[in-house]
């Protein structure tokens, strides 16, 4: 799902969502997820039965995705999803489909390992050593 704020002002980027094509049902519109006499703690999208049918408008602040998994209680199911912003539509697809095909373990080692390197070559020393 892609998104651009099309009474845009100064920002004219894309945002945008993607579940690798797992997805069954989607929608961004926000009546049709929480529904006429749903709240956000028991919207109507998850009532039995209830469908989503990808809706989108004006009103379409949000995104929601619906995919099968494993039943409870032998719920062992991982679902990748993307999340991001773009400049461009072509730019959030290029985004969307280098995701899809990553290693995503490998990629949080990675960031884990940077942000380790980055933060073990600091050290604080003050009066306080509590505050080190």
């Amino acid at each position: 799902m892609l998104a651009r704020n099309v009474w845009g002002g100064i920002d004219s980027r894309v945002a945008f969502v993607d579940m690798g094509g797992r997805q069954t049902a989607w929608t961004g519109n926000r009546m049709e997820f929480i529904g006429r006499n749903g709240t956000l703690e028991r919207p109507a999208a998850l009532a039995p039965g209830a469908a989503l049918l990808g809706r989108t408008g004006a009103d379409s602040i949000r995104a929601a995705y619906c995919s099968p998994t494993s039943s409870w209680p032998a719920l062992v199911d991982r679902v990748r999803l993307v999340l991001g912003v773009a400049p461009s539509t072509e730019e959030a697809q290029t985004l969307i489909t280098r995701w899809r095909g990553e290693d995503v373990d490998a990629a949080l080692q990675a960031v884990r390992a940077r942000w380790s390197e980055v933060l073990d070559t600091v050290t604080v020393r003050t009066p306080d050593r509590a505050f080190d």
